[in-house]
């Protein structure tokens, strides 16, 4: 369970915060798919406490936001999806670790939509 996650459902953009995602929606008028991508840090485990799912029982835990992002389409590269994103002060250096591996990464094993750009 992500701590404080409210904080984010009550963010408010300053004008240079939506004129900078507006060239990175894919439409302005009409709903498009999305995805948020949440990095969590564990801080309080519960192994006492157990809550039942569809998919079985699990363990409680409490967790803080390192990362967090809003994607136009989850289908490509990191660079070009990314509308909005946080990064905790305490995540940034590893944060900045995981898209140099991303890059490098995508320098090896191109997304196949990426082979027939011109």
């Amino acid at each position: 369970i992500p701590n404080n996650i409210a904080y984010f459902a009550n963010l408010t953009l300053n004008e240079a915060q939506v004129k900078g995602m507006q060239p990175k929606l894919p439409y302005t008028d009409k709903f498009f798919d999305g995805a948020i991508d949440i990095h969590i840090r564990v801080v309080s485990p519960d192994y006492g406490r157990t809550v039942k799912t569809d998919v079985g029982t699990n363990w409680v835990i409490i967790g803080e936001i390192a990362y967090i992002s809003l994607s136009s389409d989850p289908q490509y590269k990191v660079e070009e999806r990314v509308i909005w994103d946080y990064t905790a002060p305490w995540y940034k250096e590893q944060r900045q670790k995981e898209i140099e591996l991303q890059r490098t990464d995508d320098k090896k094993y191109p997304h196949p939509y990426d082979l027939y750009r011109k």
